[in-house]
């Protein structure tokens, strides 16, 4: 790791305004903390995977592009997810859609959890290449049979569905709602 400090005293020429840029910094730390996130989607970010791969980015410039606030999502915050009326809840946090980026493998409690919300409603969008197999050596062969079959059932739900390229991407977002904040493309 690295430590960071900054030394600030009267000789730095921003010292006069020192008064004004911590009542700024304290406004906006009261407004972030008493504010609550709000994201349309989640993109699933596998533990060890590095999110500035090429896989991730152009799914989340294809997002940004059509205005859709998003967050990462992990295994464990999955598999503890919820499927209601208002959309998929974690925490206090309700998304409307994950999309799965161009990820080779899924573990499968994973895959298996993504069925059953897919079966309940919720979209679920793979891009890319669809997982085969799970990240593992433990019984891989008939592991990775259930992550290919749990991602064939996922795209025969009403809600899943597969886009190869980021424009079939591009029309599988669009069929899908807006929070309650979106951004539009200039």
């Amino acid at each position: 790791g690295s430590n960071i400090s900054t030394n600030i005293s009267e000789a730095d020429s921003f010292w006069k305004y020192q008064g004004q840029i911590n009542t700024y910094v304290s406004r906006l730390q009261l407004l972030l903390q008493n504010g609550s996130p709000d994201a349309d989607l989640l993109v699933y970010l596998p533990v060890f995977d590095d999110p500035a791969d090429a896989r991730f980015t152009s799914v989340l410039d294809a997002l940004n592009a059509h205005g859709y606030a998003w967050e990462w999502v992990n295994n464990d915050a999955l598999l503890q997810s919820e499927w209601g009326n208002a959309g998929l809840t974690i925490g206090t946090m309700t998304f409307q859609a994950v999309v799965i980026p161009d990820v080779p493998a899924l573990p499968v409690e994973t895959a298996e959890k993504l069925a059953v919300l897919a079966d309940a409603g919720l979209p679920v969008i793979m891009f890319g290449q669809l997982p085969s197999q799970q990240p593992g050596y433990l019984n891989y062969a008939e592991n990775d049979g259930v992550v290919a079959d749990y991602i064939q059932a996922i795209i025969g739900q009403s809600g899943g569905s597969h886009a190869s390229d980021t424009d079939a991407l591009a029309t599988a977002i669009t069929a899908l709602p807006h929070g309650s904040i979106y951004y539009e493309h200039n």
